[in-house]
């Protein structure tokens, strides 16, 4: 066999064991922390915030994954967001007594996001040689066997977007402008998530939806209507794209080609849209979307929906203290996106992507992706050969591994509880 092939074969077997073993071993056991912090007549209990650790092995293999310096500032972004912001919103009577973690979120989220958007656009915008250079080499690439026509990439761009505007004004009565707004804005904030996703293997598309919703808000002050589907349109251009990204770097590994992958892609994606046009409509009448007990009501689905509520009176209604936060954190995040470009500096240099998804994510997520972290970091610096070997395919097998399990537990979960086999 080719030392390549006996490579990628070694690999693959060394993923699948250890998939079987996040399978296996996973759990949701969650750890919460009950301290109580106070002052000057303020106090919460931190375990509201959801701050703790949680027995995760999809969050440690995420740490094994990512570099100790975005694992490092994400942990300080975490407590900023949710130890000491509702510490001192209490003080200062943004919160009142009881503070909910979504009531956090709503004033955290804004900083959070603004740092992470400085930062990821003025990378881009350092870097705007290699983009210039980039477009220029699509002009004069001649398309071989194994790649996908260019010209018709931008038909398809073409027909869709005019598709998209047709089928929002015609169903929800949204101005062709509006839907042609939501596109161009979509483009920026996906770059800001593939950036994201690329240093954390987390892609923040709540977050960079509900931006959207705030961006909407000052266009077309109390238009739901405008404010939901910008958000879906930017939220579906984000995950869509990490998605891509990830199918296709998976088949250049395995000896793929883009003219292929993107064959597969026309063909899978009207045959998933079916497939969603009936099964859909029988997971919302069996498990509900709408109350307090409907088990398809996501809490982010929730968040955008009450978001949308409180931006329906205009952009205006949000906390001013929370848009000076994130005019602060927009001005931090760009800086540090100029000082990461300094190799003498970036050690140093706090990560805007890591602070800004530190606040965003829940933080038993990122304490376990930290512990992770150090982890793989004891274990590259004890044995360093066989961290090399192993340590991509461990942690790929506990992240595939607990989303397997999740899985499962959604489709046979009621059969299990039925047969006394599982406590849901």
């Amino acid at each position: 066999m080719h030392p390549i092939f006996a490579k990628k074969a070694r690999f693959a077997g060394y993923m699948i064991v250890w998939v079987l073993i996040g399978f296996l071993l996973t759990g949701l056991l969650h750890i919460p922390g009950t301290l109580t912090l106070g002052a000057a007549g303020a106090s919460f209990v931190v375990a509201t915030m959801g701050v703790g650790a949680s027995y995760s092995l999809l969050s440690i293999g995420s740490g094994f994954l990512i570099g100790q310096r975005v694992n490092t500032w994400m942990l300080v972004g975490g407590v900023l967001g949710w130890i000491f912001a509702p510490l001192l919103l209490m003080q200062y009577g943004v919160l009142h007594d009881h503070p909910t973690r979504t009531s956090v979120l709503y004033w955290v989220m804004w900083p959070g996001v603004g740092m992470m958007l400085a930062g990821g656009l003025t990378a881009l915008v350092l870097r705007w040689r290699l983009l210039v250079e980039a477009m220029r080499a699509l002009r004069s690439v001649e398309g071989g066997a194994d790649e996908f026509p260019l010209p018709w990439v931008g038909g398809g761009i073409v027909v869709l977007a005019i598709g998209l505007c047709a089928i929002q004004y015609a169903f929800f009565g949204l101005p062709v402008w509006m839907t042609a707004i939501a596109i161009l804005l979509a483009v920026p904030l996906m770059l800001v998530g593939l950036r994201a996703l690329g240093e954390t293997n987390w892609g923040p598309i709540g977050a960079l939806s509900n931006v959207s919703q705030g961006l909407f808000a000052a266009i077309a002050p109390g238009n739901v209507n405008a404010n939901i589907l910008g958000n879906a349109s930017t939220g579906t251009v984000a995950v869509t794209s990490e998605g891509l990204m990830q199918d296709y770097k998976a088949a250049h590994l395995i000896g793929s080609t883009p003219r292929s992958m993107t064959i597969a892609q026309l063909i899978g994606a009207p045959i998933g849209a079916a497939a969603l046009a009936f099964s859909y409509p029988a997971l919302v009448k069996t498990y509900g979307l709408i109350g307090e007990h409907a088990k398809l009501a996501a809490p982010g689905s929730r968040r955008s929906a009450a978001l949308a509520e409180l931006l329906s009176a205009g952009i205006d209604k949000l906390p001013q203290s929370a848009l000076w936060a994130m005019l602060i954190a927009t001005l931090a995040g760009a800086l540090f996106a100029i000082m990461e470009e300094n190799p003498k500096l970036k050690r140093w240099t706090p990560s805007p992507t890591g602070l800004g998804l530190g606040v965003l994510l829940p933080f038993a997520s990122v304490a376990t992706i930290f512990a992770g972290g150090l982890i793989a970091l004891v274990w590259r610096r004890l044995r360093p050969e066989q961290a090399k070997t192993y340590q991509v395919p461990l942690a790929s097998g506990f992240i595939a591994g607990e989303a397997m399990v999740a899985v499962l537990i959604a489709l046979l979960g009621p059969l299990l509880a039925a047969l006394g086999l599982w406590r849901g």
